[in-house]
């Protein structure tokens, strides 16, 4: 414990747990109420015959202090609340450099208005809820640098989150949390990548490749607390190889809120090929833009086999999407302020590229490589959506 000091240092501990703990919440390496202080070179190895529940490595309430080049190794306390490998509780600007947490319920996470704190290259492997978390108590300016996250839910239950940004039990929210560059390798049935719970604000991946993922970004209402909004998820020049469900799964009212709980999801030069045909699904959200993506699809899937599914949905702008294989491109019901410019190329003829249940306002523009598609006219009005197609001779 560094309490309370100013440019203290400890460097190459090991720390090696030899009895059984009577209490829970205890804090086994912790920078509190300190200027400046390090953690440097240290371990904490849960694999001996005990292991301690609560948090690892912490700051809490200090300014300007790091954690570097340290490791948590196979904590074995899953409990709500318990087996936290690295965490910022309370801090301001504090840094987490090289470090690497094996196993435990959460990686690395922010929590109590923790705000400006920096994660470089953190590595978390095996985790059983989250690897990357903003604990949903009002933090502020999180950031996660050239990430390594993987491994299977040691556990084998339940659901995981590579990144979660809030949380439904505090409903604070977190402000101004991103994550660029490295990989996330989570392949178990039921893995989310990316959780977005009101009221986060201004959430940003970038550049992450995503191999076999389950489901990629998933939102819903917070039951009980139905005015909570998320705002401004960003998805960004990520390339998702294998993708085995949805890219977005969001249903704004689904545990019974009353207004549209996201406001703005955006999805940028996405590279998204050899995953399922189910790729996003909104229902009762605002303002989603997807702008330039390319999707090659593997597998059609019986049930959704629509890519893209509107349902109450205000303001859907797609751009230049580019769709290579024999899935449907659209179907909308209640969209209004929606437009969309897509190219497909297909070798299957006969496939419905829009359907409508009505009560839509748009624009489509829809270009068509190869086949035709299925729709009476080569342009009209379907549904309240303005249908405009081409089907130019393929290059």
């Amino acid at each position: 414990l560094l309490d309370p000091v100013i440019g203290a240092e400890v460097q190459g501990a090991g720390i090696s747990l030899v009895e059984a703990e009577d209490s829970y919440n205890q804090i086994i390496a912790d920078i509190r109420y300190a200027v400046n202080a390090r953690i440097v070179d240290c371990t904490i190895d849960h694999d001996a015959a005990f292991s301690r529940p609560g948090s690892n490595f912490r700051l809490s309430v200090s300014y300007g202090c790091a954690i570097e080049n340290c490791a948590v190794v196979n904590p074995r306390f899953y409990a709500e609340g318990q087996g936290y490998c690295f965490r910022a509780q309370g801090a301001t600007t504090g840094t987490f450099i090289d470090c690497s947490a094996e196993g435990g319920r959460i990686g690395f996470t922010c929590g109590n208005g923790a705000t400006d704190i920096k994660f470089i290259r953190p590595r978390a492997w095996n985790q059983s809820n989250k690897a990357l978390d903003c604990h949903g108590q009002d933090e502020r300016t999180v950031h996660f640098e050239d990430i390594d996250v993987g491994g299977y839910n040691i556990l084998s239950d339940g659901t995981r989150y590579a990144i979660s940004a809030g949380n439904p039990t505090w409903q604070a929210g977190c402000r101004r949390f991103s994550v660029s560059g490295g990989r996330i390798a989570y392949q178990d049935s039921g893995d989310i990548v990316l959780y977005a719970c009101p009221p986060a604000a201004s959430v940003t991946v970038v550049g992450v490749r995503m191999d076999k993922p389950w489901r990629v970004v998933q939102h819903a209402d917070v039951s009980g607390a139905g005015t909570l909004v998320a705002s401004r998820v960003v998805l960004d020049s990520c390339q998702i190889i294998d993708r085995q469900d949805w890219l977005v799964w969001a249903t704004g009212k689904v545990n019974g809120a009353s207004v549209p709980t996201l406001d703005g999801l955006y999805l940028r030069n996405l590279i998204d090929i050899g995953g399922s045909s189910k790729w996003v699904y909104l229902k009762d959200v605002n303002a989603v833009y997807v702008d330039t993506g390319h999707l090659s699809v593997s597998t059609i899937d019986g049930t959704y086999n629509y890519c893209i599914y509107g349902d109450a949905v205000d303001y859907l702008v797609i751009r230049k999407l580019l769709g290579q294989f024999a899935a449907r491109p659209v179907n909308l019901n209640n969209v209004t302020n929606y437009y969309a410019e897509i190219e497909w190329q297909s070798p299957q003829s006969g496939t419905t590229v829009l359907a409508t249940a009505g009560s839509n306002a748009g624009v489509m523009q829809f270009t068509g490589f190869g086949y035709t598609p299925a729709f009476g006219t080569t342009s009209g009005v379907l549904g309240g959506i303005t249908f405009i197609r081409s089907y130019p001779t393929p290059p």
